[in-house]
Formats: structure tokens, C-alpha cells, sequence
């Protein structure tokens, strides 16, 4: 049995591979080593470059399929999915609600699970957190010896900061909690800076309001910069100052 990532240039070769369907399809493979063997990993997007599928004679839990999205509680600005549902999926969900995700993150097809557990690598709004991990607030796990252990931000605050980027080392993820806020207009735009001009604007930029992610080619003394900026409704169309 092969198993590759998104782009293919990892391969591991476990033993078992167990789609998951339901949180005692997780309990019965943790707690049967003799017909599922070590290491458990689970498997979300596959998007990862580093070897965090790998399971060699072990077993991969396929997570796709556990991947329900609940109505929000509008109340409290929270929604529960599945640890398989798609980052993509919840925000256009949300979205037909009037709500949105706090981060947009830049690889929407990262499972809620993998968010949790691992990093996401965007910039953040001014008062907002870049980490998508930031904003869960609840999590539901079944851990090494097969028991359902629910960790939220209000019963276990000091436990959840370890949740967040466990890289599951505290067991398997399979449902998630998420802060939400109301949906608002974002414009997204692009600028190229040399790289003096870059950092001569940089204070500058800070104060911009704007979320700000930028990739640097060294090699031609660029530095392209990717602008996020919340709008109302009567500024859009309008042309963007210098900073922006």
C-alpha cells in the first residue's frame, strides 16, 4: 500500500489504511495494536511537505469523511465541524449565513483537524491573531488509550494552549470548535517594492490597517506584498492611498 502527499514527492507505506467514518472507527484502531499497528497517523488534505503522514508498517486514519459542518450558534459566534471538513467548505458555509471565518487562510483546503493541531502560515489584522489555531475554542479527541477526552477554551484554557499545535501528539482529533465574526468585505491587492523601498516604507505599512504577508526574490532585489483590508460597503471602488 502507497501513500503519497499533494505533491506526490512523499511516500510512506503503512500496513492499514482505515477510512474513518465515525469517532469509534478512531477508538477501535488505537485500541487494537495487534490488527492496526504503530505509528497512527491521520491523514487530512495530504498538503504537507514534511513527513507527517509517514506510517511505514503502521496505519494512516483517513479523516476526509468526517467532515460534517453544524449550524453555527450565532449566539456565542461559534461553529462545530467534523476534524475532516475543509477550511474552504466552512467559510462559503459561513458565508450564506452572514458570518465568516477570523482568518482567510491561504490554503483552504487544510482540513479543521490540521488546523488545530498544525501551523497556518498568514498574516494578521491589527487586534487579530495570524493563526488559525488561535480562534479554536473547543476540541474533541480520542487519545493513546482509546478514551474521548473535550478540551474548550472556558473548562481547560491553560490545556487547550497545548491542543493548539500539538501536532497530534495528544491524540486524534475528530471534532472542532471554531470563534466566528460577522461577515465583512475584504480587498485583497498586490504591490511591488525593491527591497530598500520595502523597508524604507516598512513603519509605514504597519500602520496601515492592513494584514500584510510579502515573498522576497532575493535574486532580483524584489519583494512582492500581499495587502488585506477590511472595507465598508461605501469605500469599495474607491482607488487605495500609498500605503495600500
Amino acid at each position: 500500500m502507497e501513500v503519497r502527499n499533494w505533491g506526490t514527492e512523499l511516500v510512506t507505506h503503512p500496513k492499514k489504511y482505515k477510512e474513518v467514518l465515525t469517532v469509534e472507527d478512531i477508538v477501535d484502531v488505537v485500541t487494537n495494536p495487534d490488527e492496526y499497528p504503530s505509528p497512527v497517523r491521520a491523514l487530512g488534505s495530504r498538503h504537507s511537505v514534511a513527513n507527517c503522514i509517514e506510517a511505514d508498517g503502521g496505519t494512516v486514519l483517513d479523516m476526509r469523511k468526517l467532515n460534517a459542518i453544524n449550524e453555527p450558534d450565532e449566539e456565542n459566534l461559534t461553529i462545530t465541524v467534523g476534524s475532516g471538513a475543509r477550511y474552504y467548505d466552512i467559510s462559503h458555509f459561513l458565508q450564506a449565513r452572514g458570518l465568516m471565518n477570523y482568518i482567510n487562510t491561504e490554503i483552504g483546503n487544510v482540513t479543521a483537524g490540521a488546523a488545530v493541531v498544525g501551523h497556518t502560515k498568514d498574516s494578521a489584522f491589527p487586534g487579530e491573531y495570524g493563526q488559525v489555531s488561535s480562534y479554536v475554542v473547543g476540541v474533541k479527541m480520542v487519545t493513546a488509550d482509546g478514551k474521548k477526552l473535550e478540551v474548550t477554551e472556558k473548562n481547560d484554557p491553560e490545556l487547550m494552549r497545548f491542543v493548539r499545535l500539538s501536532y497530534g501528539l495528544l491524540g486524534v482529533v475528530y471534532e472542532v470548535t471554531f470563534k466566528i465574526t460577522p461577515l465583512r468585505l475584504m480587498r485583497l491587492f498586490h504591490k511591488v517594492y525593491s527591497l530598500e523601498e520595502f523597508l524604507d516604507q516598512l513603519d509605514e505599512l504597519r500602520e496601515s490597517g492592513c494584514s500584510i504577508m510579502y515573498y522576497m526574490i532575493p535574486l532580483s532585489n524584489k519583494v512582492i506584498v500581499e495587502f488585506r483590508k477590511y472595507v465598508e460597503t461605501e469605500d469599495m471602488g474607491k482607488p487605495e492611498g500609498k500605503a495600500a
